[in-house]
């Protein structure tokens, strides 16, 4: 973000949005230059009435379920925490036979319209997706205090990246196990749930190589009506990290929005940290980290320092289509985001490669607007030039041949003369 905008994106913050429109209007700012105002502006109060939100509604203490009960389930130790829910290990009895689970139960002192909404939204998801590659829904209930709660297929595993990175997987080896997380997100699209938060720590690899996704706690039902209460302004629940740049601003969520996720989990296998970790890093405030998702480039995973070895051009390009910020210009779906990887496994050329170039042109045309400017209008100064030369070229070429095909012609007539002139009764040219 360059220092103008940072500027009046200080200046103006406190302000309404209409206050701010009307202003920068007042001002002459530049229309592109307004837009990343008030675009940042409201994605800066999307975030900050989120973590207002989460202090007010988290417990003061935490609670401890390990041995008690829900449904069939007897609880054992806490397996993780989040702001809605809790998830615990959990065992029953299956015709004499044990069987684990990962249950999660909502949270003590949270159950507002809107967070009940969302569970269950989650469990619904759940409910309909049975893929090898995302931990299914086993059981679901009530506890007696009144709390929600399912039950779904404890994966015994680390993160994905963790997995990688502890055998020394190459990238190909890397790609490879990714396409397996791809069939999932896709089996997920086919069915109408776009998962919305899709990273590392939300895809686990079991001790035989499969990799199961989890965590669709954020998921949006892609039929209209049943996320109408979850979408509105101010009610995004997003991971900074991972977040389409959409997600951030508030625009629509489609498949593409899992499309750019998926393109940050393939990076970070790639280059072993995220697309802009170093950006965040160095960010002193929220807005900048923000404006990182929303502006600047990524890197070439190939580029980056940590990455593993053998990344190609075309693996580089493959990544960058899916990082676009235009959701439009990213891979129409998963599927053709896993053609292309597929493409690149079997040696053949990507369709990333010609997108990259438009790409890099188009960012360059937009951050270089008066260069650019000036280099198209040379641009069609020289073609003007190039096309009238090449007609002037080849109207001489018709002349040129016209007066050769008159003088074959007068030539022949010379030779017929020369030939009648031996003849008695002829007249000569």
């Amino acid at each position: 973000m360059d220092e103008s905008t940072r500027d009046l994106f200080d200046e103006y913050s406190g302000h309404s949005i209409d206050e701010v429109e009307q202003e920068l209007i007042r001002r002459g700012i530049p229309q592109g230059r307004a837009e990343e105002v008030l675009k940042l502006i409201q994605a800066s109060r999307r975030v900050g009435d989120f973590l207002e939100r989460t202090s007010q509604i988290l417990p003061e203490a935490p609670e401890n379920l390990n041995g008690d009960t829900v449904g069939d389930w007897l609880l054992a130790e806490e397996l993780g925490r989040g702001g809605m829910a809790t998830v615990y290990s959990a065992t029953r009895s299956v015709d004499d036979k044990s069987q684990s689970a990962a249950v999660k139960i909502l949270r003590r002192g949270i159950d507002t319209d809107e967070v009940l909404a969302r569970f269950h939204q989650e469990r619904g998801a759940l409910a309909t997706l049975q893929h090898p590659y995302i931990a299914g829904l086993l059981d679901f209930g009530t506890t007696a205090a009144g709390r929600p709660w399912f039950a779904l297929e404890k994966v015994e595993g680390v993160t994905i990246t963790d997995w990688c990175k502890q055998r020394g997987l190459s990238s190909r080896e890397r790609v490879q196990l990714f396409l397996k997380v791809g069939e999932g997100v896709q089996y997920a699209h086919r069915h109408l749930v776009v998962h919305r938060d899709l990273k590392a720590s939300n895809v686990l690899v079991d001790s035989f190589g499969s990799p199961k996704l989890l965590d669709f706690g954020i998921a949006k039902m892609l039929d209209t009506g049943k996320d109408s209460t979850l979408t509105q302004d101010g009610r995004r629940l997003l991971t900074p990290d991972s977040a389409a740049p959409e997600q951030i601003l508030g625009d629509a969520i489609s498949t593409a929005t899992d499309v750019y996720g998926l393109g940050v989990l393939l990076f970070h296998l790639l280059a072993e940290r995220l697309p802009f970790a170093a950006s965040s890093e160095k960010a002193r405030s929220a807005v900048a980290a923000l404006d990182a998702v929303l502006h600047s480039l990524p890197p070439r995973p190939s580029s980056v320092e940590s990455c593993v070895s053998g990344i190609s051009s075309a693996l580089d390009a493959v990544v960058l289509k899916a990082l676009a910020k235009d959701p439009n210009q990213r891979y129409p779906t998963v599927g053709d985001l896993m053609a292309d990887l597929n493409r690149f496994l079997d040696g053949r050329p990507v369709s990333a490669k010609r997108w990259a170039i438009r790409q890099r042109l188009f960012y360059w045309v937009r951050r270089h607007q008066v260069a650019a400017s000036i280099w198209a209008a040379l641009l069609v100064g020289l073609t003007g030039t190039l096309i009238q030369g090449n007609r002037a070229q080849a109207a001489l070429n018709d002349a040129e041949f016209r007066l050769q095909r008159m003088h074959s012609f007068a030539q022949m007539m010379f030779d017929y003369d020369e030939i009648l002139r031996v003849h008695s009764g002829t007249t000569a040219m």
